[in-house]
């Protein structure tokens, strides 16, 4: 807004020369031109039918003409005028060639104009100065400006102020304080340092160098600074942020106008100081359309939407007409608090005002419906724009990157007609933000081959992209580019360095950039508070947020963060407290805080004042509240606010179909998932990863592989989360191939692909190919950890290879320097009881350093069971009570060992027991999935519609088995009735039911898949085993402890289980 401002009090080269052009041209030839031209009618009036016919067009016509096409910058009008001067082989004279050069550099050109600037057989000071100023202002090319500047040097042809006013920009935009240093040095033997132009020039080029004294020496020495002199200088100490500074000049300023006044309201704002933004806005005069734009903008961007769309009213109320710009600033406020309803009336207002084909104002409503979910909708309205310009096609590129739909972002950026640095800065964004770091990076190489030139926004995308790969030296790299650029100083840059740094584990290198910057913003302090809190250091991060010189909502958000991160939440809720302001997000990471670190209660209790205060809850409010209300077992009051919201985009369902993942009802989430997709709310990567483990739960494997189309589809396929939930699914729904081949094509596996892999060839008993697994693991750089050794350990107890489990556990601290929890000697005791060593596991529970939970002691109980050991058995079921009297499990196995031992009165005992304490012993259930649909099957259950077809091939498998030699194992059976109860007992248990419904239901030869909540017990694995023979179908059951694939009559557990 400065530049735009002093540009236009700056006078330019040409309208020195056009003053001049008033002596030269006739009275005839203005009138002739102003008779015959209509706006943007030159082409007409030029051709040989129309109203020139028999006229003369000479010089100052053509000037005349193209000075029209300047003020309404109509480039293609400008080209044929100059088209009809080289048909007509009409000889140019120095001032129509400096127009005509003007016309291209005013109208976006600078190609074009360089081609007339080289053909020109003479040029003057003015043509150098044109030129010189379209590569620094127009064409973004300070180099080429500076390099022209030092070429008409070698000429002989003395700068101007003019000359002088247009290179400096060059050297503020590179950051070259040398070269600035060099030209002010020119300037002062030239005798221009005290012309006003040159002088604000001065002060602009040394503020953006990050020299804010010599700017202000120069403001000092000007003898008559005007508004732009005072507006310069005060933008400079805001841009530096010396905000109190820049307050003390502004309250100094002679003469105050329009322009100032919105200057300083967007210093503040931009610099996050929203309240004092809105004070000096309510001090205003008369603010116009361009000041009620900024102050409403500044909310948007510091997250004070409401407030914005609350200014947005007001400023319709005091009858000040918004503008394109005015639109395109409070439309992200809609998007970013999912404020569809009030977007969409704007949308309404934008076309009743006319600006429907405006760029500005259309390219917003499409970010808004993109960024509130509606891609659909956000692409109908770029469909029907008819002159797309770059900024439409990166809206919508955008747009689809944000929906996690990189491959459409990817193929529209491919359609696109012309690409500029912010296009390509979309696409490296959209892929970093997705996950694709790798493409990123390759994204960002295309880029620089491409002849483009980066800006400090491209590393700014790019940089992430290192952080999320922790690819040191690629950002180093990259710091490297930086410094080639020219961005070595530039603020933007050096934030996403210091960022990258410290997610790269190179926090002191992060802290050198800090130390060395000349100018830091609140941005540069927050980033290196975030940086240090990433690390556990939040003393360090506190001792920075005290030096802070000023603070904003953001730096406390960020500080509050690094204590809830670190689990530091009651200080975290004491700078809460203290804050001076607050927005919303100040509220969202508070919630988050409290439900990241168990305090779900506080969670909600937060949620309700933040409602009570009247802040409105967004996406992201929801998507912290949601997990809240599940963790309190409240997941129908989760269910029940989500259906209550107005807008829900994907981080809403995501944080709804988690949250029935995480509390056992894998099937509402999968069902959930599907409604999504029929309101057409597009998936992303965390869905994905969300409703996968529901797939697994379920072993819903049809709809498991359904969903991994869509991933692929989405373009998520080589994501590293996406791929380890999609192993575990396949694992955990019996397809052990599956999962191999995803991790063997797996580019990069992170700790968690090896321990999922390791884990799914535990559960499937094959303990030797997970041993080899780790040793591979182990060869690839990878250490393990924790959850690694628990697999490991697993692996070796379902294979029972007890010498090599007591390897790995003894080599845990001396080879990982890895104390052993509880759990991996709960693995240990496991291991020994299936092999039937009770009293050596017994010994070593009372060994254990660690005090032995439920888990180690009913690891020991199975095995009591299985070798129906009473003593034993007694002694582990009596600390299993002390310890927690209201487990069901030792019960049931002691029910289940004295049954085996026709103890009938104990088993009553027992019973009695278990009805004084309250134990419930939960039911047996088991699942399967057919043709996508997952049918539960409940012990004693006759619901189905099925369930007499079922039983009846229940009756029929009886017969078959028992010509098969199949004998019904009646110590399964906890009640003393006769043999024949007993024995229909156990041919209607769970797994059974489930069995003969696939049967009933799937093609023959096609693989049934079933999962149980409880273990399966030894008659139903002995008689799964003869269905699968008969039957000539594979069986794969899951129960509570592993997997257990039949087939031709045998078990892949080797009856070891």
């Amino acid at each position: 807004m400065v530049q735009r401002k002093t540009r236009m009090a700056m006078a330019e080269p040409m309208l020195v020369h056009l003053k001049h052009s008033k002596r030269v041209a006739t009275a005839s030839a203005k009138t002739q031109a102003n008779a015959i031209v209509k706006p943007l009618d030159s082409v007409r009036v030029l051709s040989k039918e129309g109203p020139l016919t028999g006229w003369r067009v000479d010089s100052c016509t053509y000037v005349s003409l193209l000075q029209r096409c300047i003020r309404k910058k109509a480039l293609s009008e400008g080209r044929r005028i100059h088209l009809h001067m080289n048909e007509n082989a009409f000889m140019a004279d120095k001032l129509l060639n400096n127009t005509l050069l003007n016309m291209y550099v005013k109208c976006g050109s600078v190609e074009d104009a360089r081609k007339v600037f080289d053909q020109m057989p003479e040029r003057d000071v003015c043509s150098w100065t044109v030129m010189i100023a379209g590569y620094a202002r127009h064409g973004n090319r300070p180099e080429e400006a500076l390099a022209l500047f030092h070429q008409m040097d070698k000429t002989g042809i003395l700068p101007n102020q003019f000359t002088f006013a247009s290179v400096l920009p060059a050297c503020a935009n590179l950051a070259s304080l040398q070269q600035g240093v060099e030209i002010h040095q020119q300037i002062l033997r030239s005798g221009h340092e005290y012309d006003g132009v040159v002088a604000n020039a001065l002060v602009d080029m040394y503020a953006k160098c990050g020299s804010i004294e010599a700017a202000r020496d120069v403001f000092d020495k000007m003898p008559k600074p005007d508004t732009v002199s005072w507006t310069t200088m005060i933008a400079g100490y805001a841009r530096s942020g010396y905000l109190e500074e820049a307050l003390r000049l502004f309250r100094k300023t002679p003469q105050r106008d329009v322009f100032l006044w919105t200057t300083m309201i967007s210093a503040y704002s931009q610099s996050g100081f929203v309240e004092e933004a809105l004070k000096l806005f309510e001090e205003m005069p008369q603010p116009n359309v361009v000041s009620w734009t900024a102050i409403i903008a500044g909310l948007a961007q510091n997250g004070h939407d409401l407030e914005a769309l609350k200014l947005f009213r007001q400023m319709q109320f005091a009858s000040v007409k918004p503008d394109s710009k005015t639109f395109a600033s409070i439309l992200p406020a809609c998007a970013s608090s999912a404020a569809l309803d009030q977007g969409m009336e704007i949308h309404e207002k934008i076309i009743r005002d006319g600006y429907q084909s405006d760029a500005v104002a259309m390219n917003a409503v499409i970010d808004l419906y993109a960024k509130c979910g509606n891609i659909q909708k956000a692409r109908r309205l770029f469909d029907k724009i008819h002159e797309r310009d770059v900024v439409s096609w990166t809206s919508i590129v955008v747009g689809y990157a944000q929906n996690g739909l990189i491959d459409e972002a990817l193929k529209l950026f491919d359609e696109m007609p012309l690409r500029d640095v912010v296009s390509w800065n979309a696409m490296i964004t959209g892929f970093a933000q997705n996950g694709f770091g790798e493409e990123a990076l390759d994204f960002f190489r295309q880029l620089l081959m491409s002849g483009i030139k980066p800006d400090a926004n491209t590393f700014a995308s790019v940089l992430p992209a290192c952080a999320k790969l922790t690819a040191l030296q690629q950002g180093i790299e990259i710091h490297e580019q930086i410094i080639r650029s020219g961005f070595q100083t530039d603020i933007v840059a050096i934030n996403s360095l210091i960022n990258m740094y410290a997610c790269c584990g190179s926090l002191h290198k992060a802290q050198k950039l800090f130390d060395k910057m000349h100018q830091r913003d609140i941005v540069s302090w927050t980033a290196m508070i975030t940086s240090y809190a990433q690390s556990g250091l939040t003393e360090k991060s506190f001792e920075l947020f005290e030096e802070m010189p000023l603070r904003n909502v953001v730096s406390w958000n960020a500080m509050i963060a690094a204590f809830a991160q670190n689990g530091l939440v009651d200080k975290a809720l004491e700078l809460f407290k203290e804050m001076p302001q607050r927005n919303a997000t100040t509220w969202n990471v508070m919630i988050a805080g409290f439900t990241q670190n168990g305090h779900s209660e506080d969670a909600l209790k937060l949620f309700q004042e933040m409602q009570m205060m009247g802040v409105r809850a967004d996406s992201k409010t929801f998507a912290n509240i949601i997990p809240a209300y599940a963790k309190c077992r409240s997941i129908h009051k989760a269910g029940e606010l989500f259906d209550k919201m107005n807008q829900q985009d994907v981080v809403c369902w995501t944080s709804m179909i988690l949250a029935y993942v995480q509390n056992g009802l894998p099937d509402e989430a999968l069902k959930l998932f599907q409604k999504m997709q029929l309101v057409d709310v597009m998936p992303d990567l965390k869905t994905f990863a969300s409703i996968l483990p529901a797939c697994a739960n379920l072993a819903a494997l049809e709809q498991g592989m359904e969903i991994h189309e869509k991933i692929i589809r989405s373009g998520f396929h080589s994501d590293t989360i996406v791929v380890n939930a999609l192993i575990d699914m396949y694992a955990k729904c019996g397809s052990l191939q599956r999962a191999h081949g995803l991790f063997d094509e797996m580019h990069q596996k992170d700790i968690v692909s090896w321990t999922i892999m390791i884990a799914g060839y535990a559960m499937h008993g094959c303990g030797k190919e997970a041993l080899e697994l780790f040793e591979k693991m182990k060869q690839s750089g990878t250490s393990p950890d924790v959850v690694t050794l628990v697999c490991v350990l697993t692996a070796c107890s379902h294979a029972g290879l007890v010498d090599e489990g007591y390897h790995h556990f003894n080599s845990m601290i001396e080879c990982y320097n890895i104390t052993p929890a509880v759990e991996h000697y709960s693995c240990m005791v496991d291991l020994l009881g299936r092999a039937g060593r009770l009293e050596e596991a017994k010994d070593f529970i009372q060994k254990m350093p660690v005090k032995p939970n439920t888990a180690v002691w009913n690891c020991l109980l199975g095995a009591c069971r299985k070798y129906n050991n009473i003593t034993i058995g007694q002694y582990v079921a009596e600390h299993i009570f002390e310890l927690d009297p209201t487990n069901a499990t030792p019960y049931v196995l002691l029910s289940n060992i004295y049954a085996a031992a026709g103890k009938w009165s104990d088993i009553e005992r027992i019973r009695e027991m278990m009805r004084d304490r309250g134990v419930r012993k939960s039911p047996g259930c088991s699942w399967i999935e057919v043709n996508k649909e997952v049918h539960a099957f409940l012990i004693g259950d006759r619901s189905h519609p099925q369930i007499q077809k079922i039983y009846e091939k229940l009756e029929r498998l009886s017969c078959e088995m028992r010509v098969a030699g199949y004998v019904p194992d009646t110590t399964f059976v906890l009640s003393d009735v006769k043999e024949e109860e007993k024995e229909q007992i156990l041919s209607h248990h769970t797994e059974r039911l489930a069995i003969a419904f696939g049967l009933l239901n799937t093609p023959p030869g096609m693989t049934i898949r079933v999962i149980k909540n409880l273990r399966v017990c030894g008659d139903c694995h002995s008689a799964t085993k003869i269905i699968s023979k008969i039957v000539t179908r594979e069986i794969i059951v899951r129960d509570a402890n592993r997997y257990h694939n039949f087939k031709d009559g045998k078990c892949s557990c080797g009856d070891y289980w």
